[in-house]
């Protein structure tokens, strides 16, 4: 696990500035997917001795309901050492004054594969102690572990769950100050008190209930230590919810926090200068995938989706086109037959 600051913003710029030390840096900033040339400037100094700056821009396009999208800078080789890159920034003078949602989005991810959807223990996940410890033959591979042990939560969507730290500060004149990100909340309320529950015993110890199981093979650690909150802990884990809902399309989005105001007199969001800070854990280069952090408002309406109006705009569009070919075809051939003789 890495901590990188090179996701640093200020809400409203329109460049991003990364620094060329080595190789793996350029290779970096081209996996970023946005244009990447060298400038004239002071050099910077790197682990591997070398010198250069790069800068990456990108225009943000703000969008008109308070919506704001920004790529998280994504390093394919985490297993080789990346230093502390240098911040990128954005400048964003919106003043936000309802709740703020941040999402965390994934491209390229197909969740929607049939293998994949079915690769869970729905009964292991309701907190059936058998399940628990003999899941279904539909999460091979990712049943047991090598030790023979069942994993818990077994199947191949809990095992590729998102897991990402993202913080974020505000930065003013008095310093940087951290912005509470409520945690709870982001799932749907059938999810967290219906579909998916703890095991139950004698003890309500986490750790002795799942006792003889085996964390997921990419899960950092156990289920049972995904919160110190023991409401929001082992299976009803809202961020584990939230990614056991699986997407319908290979680019989407999935809640991460709630951003709420605390004085209604008080934006939840001030104008100003912010700081992204990103623990990366999640790889996305093995399926050429791309990372992507939204903070967003609702309306009455719900949140923006843009899928839904062009979809229906297109649909509708073919729709009326048919009608008047039809109506023309009845128009001109309908009547045709209406003055023949019947016969007997």
């Amino acid at each position: 696990m890495r901590r990188h600051s090179y996701a640093r913003f200020t809400a409203g710029a329109k460049t991003q500035t990364c620094f060329r030390a080595s190789e793996l840096i350029r290779r970096f900033c081209q996996d970023t997917g946005v244009l990447s040339y060298k400038l004239p400037g002071p050099s910077s100094t790197f682990p591997g001795g070398e010198e250069g700056p790069c800068f990456l821009q990108k225009l943000l396009g703000l969008r008109k309901a308070e919506s704001s999208e920004e790529r998280l800078p994504e390093c394919p080789f985490a297993q080789r050492h990346l230093a502390s890159l240098p911040a990128v920034a954005l400048q964003h003078s919106l003043i936000v004054k309802s709740n703020v949602f941040m999402y965390y989005g994934l491209s390229n991810f197909y969740q929607n594969h049939r293998r994949y959807v079915k690769s869970r223990d729905d009964s292991q996940l309701n907190g059936n102690n058998n399940s628990l410890f003999n899941p279904s033959k539909e999460c091979e591979p990712y049943r047991t572990s090598e030790d023979n042990k069942p994993i818990a939560p077994c199947g191949a969507i809990a095992n590729s769950m998102f897991n990402d730290t993202l913080t974020l500060y505000h930065i003013d004149q008095n310093g940087t100050g951290l912005i509470p990100l409520n945690k709870k909340g982001i799932a749907w309320w059938t999810d967290k008190y219906v579909k998916f529950r703890n095991p139950v015993g004698d003890d309500n110890n986490l750790t002795v209930l799942f006792h003889g199981t085996a964390k997921p093979v990419n899960w950092l650690k156990p289920v049972y230590m995904l919160d110190s909150d023991p409401d929001n802990n082992g299976f009803i884990n809202e961020d584990f919810i939230v990614w056991m809902r699986t997407a319908a399309l290979p680019t989407f989005r999935k809640l991460y926090r709630l951003i709420e105001r605390k004085d209604s007199l008080l934006p939840a969001l001030p104008a100003g200068k912010y700081s992204l800070d990103i623990t990366y854990n999640y790889p996305v280069h093995s399926f050429d995938g791309r990372k992507r952090m939204i903070l967003s408002t609702i309306s009455w309406m719900g949140g923006k989706n843009p899928f839904l109006g062009i979809a229906y705009i297109t649909v509708g569009s073919i729709c009326f086109f048919l009608g008047v070919v039809l109506l023309i075809i009845h128009h001109k051939y309908g009547n045709r037959n209406n003055s023949a003789d019947i016969p007997n």
